[in-house]
């Protein structure tokens, strides 16, 4: 099992938060880690860029293997997976071969000179200390959120933490900070360059007073884009004060105290965009809400009117070479949706359009769909879990 690593309160992955909100980390700490499919997902996205490069091989080569995780779990990776993490691979050698030097992966950073709890890993380093350049280079698997390199707290953090303290920030007169986010809209590979000295001004002037802020004790709170992932998000007071006034400059007050929203139709029309423009806080909060009550639930407690419920199963092949060699005399070249096998669902209208009587029953599985909350009026039985890990996997994800 991959060792268990050590996690910063106020570590590179989340600083745009505690960096925004300094009592973010005190009243986190109240919440269990509890990572989300997503995160889990990204986390083997990771591990899998790391085996890959380490072992000189393509992603692709590991796809329908598992990728053992510090939490003991075994995800498989994919084929999407691995298409994703070889722009990152593809990246890192070309970069690699640029500088002529080898990519540091994984790379323990600690910016103890500032604060000892400063510390965190990143992805992967690329330094010329002689020519003072260096490249730093954090993989993003996630396709909901677009991250720009531009002055990135958690890139500049690694940077920081790179170039050292000392003579470190003379010797790179040019710092380049790549994001590589394949899944997302726009360019997979963003970068932008700052300088060594530039990184230590914004440690010494930045950084350093958020850090001694973000552990101080009755620190404030404060509500914005930043509360996505928090832990304590959906229980957090100023996120429900900031979304209780939000509605109170939205609605009348006699809306609010008959629980009722007003008509669209009969809103005028000077006011639909201010309230278009405030529709994403809500969403947010609602979102940390459902997040908050999955997570009561999860851990035995009771929530009123809610339960968790087995959802939807999605039929999905045993064993897809299996499957086309059954199936490509039967449909020959109507298999493939170019990269990939159709879908059971696919093959049988397929089957269907041709009149091609077809039997597919032994060939697909229905794994257990993901759980999904929902009223107790639902007919579904309700999902009993001890604790949390009965339902979703707990792991640190930390600086990824």
């Amino acid at each position: 099992m991959a060792s268990k690593k050590q996690h910063s309160p106020i570590g590179a992955s989340n600083s745009h938060r505690w960096m925004e909100c300094p009592g973010s980390v005190a009243l986190e700490a109240n919440f269990p880690n509890i990572s989300s499919p997503y995160a889990l997902e990204g986390s083997a996205a990771h591990r899998l860029g790391e085996k890959a490069l380490i072992a000189g091989l393509p992603p692709a080569s590991f796809v329908g293997k598992i990728m053992l995780m510090e939490d003991g779990s075994v995800p498989v990776v994919t084929e999407e997976m691995a298409d994703a993490v070889t722009v990152y691979t593809d990246y890192v050698n070309a970069r690699a071969a640029e500088y002529g030097v080898a990519p540091e992966l994984e790379k323990k950073l600690h910016l103890s000179w500032i604060n000892s709890k400063l510390y965190g890993t990143a992805d992967c380093v690329i330094a010329d200390p002689v020519l003072g350049r260096m490249l730093v280079i954090d993989y993003k698997h996630g396709q909901g959120v677009t991250v720009s390199p531009e002055e990135n707290s958690q890139a500049m953090f690694y940077a920081l933490g790179a170039i050292g303290d000392g003579e470190g920030p003379d010797t790179y007169h040019e710092v380049e900070l790549v994001i590589v986010q394949p899944r997302a809209m726009g360019p997979a590979i963003k970068s932008w360059k700052t300088t060594g000295r530039a990184l230590a001004e914004w440690g010494r002037k930045v950084l350093a007073p958020a850090a001694k802020r973000a552990l101080g004790k009755n620190q404030p709170l404060s509500a914005g884009e930043h509360c996505k992932f928090c832990r304590a998000a959906g229980s957090c007071p100023e996120q429900m004060r900031t979304a209780l006034k939000v509605a109170g400059e939205t609605f009348r007050p006699v809306d609010i105290a008959k629980g009722e929203l007003p008509n669209p139709l009969l809103i005028p029309v000077e006011e639909l965009g201010r309230i278009l423009s405030m529709v994403p806080r809500f969403e947010s909060w609602v979102a940390d809400i459902k997040n908050r009550v999955e997570q009561e639930l999860n851990g035995g407690k009771k929530v009123p009117g809610w339960k968790l419920v087995q959802g939807r199963s999605n039929r999905k092949w045993i064993d897809e070479e299996k499957t086309f060699e059954a199936l490509a005399p039967l449909l020959p070249g109507q298999c493939y949706d170019e990269p990939k096998l159709k879908s059971p669902a696919q093959i049988e209208a397929t089957a269907k359009k041709l009149e091609i009587a077809l039997d597919i029953s032994q060939l697909v599985c229905n794994p257990p769909g993901k759980p999904t909350l929902a009223p107790d009026t639902d007919s579904r039985p309700a999902l009993v879990a001890d604790k949390a890990t009965d339902v979703f996997t707990k792991q640190e994800i930390g600086e990824k």
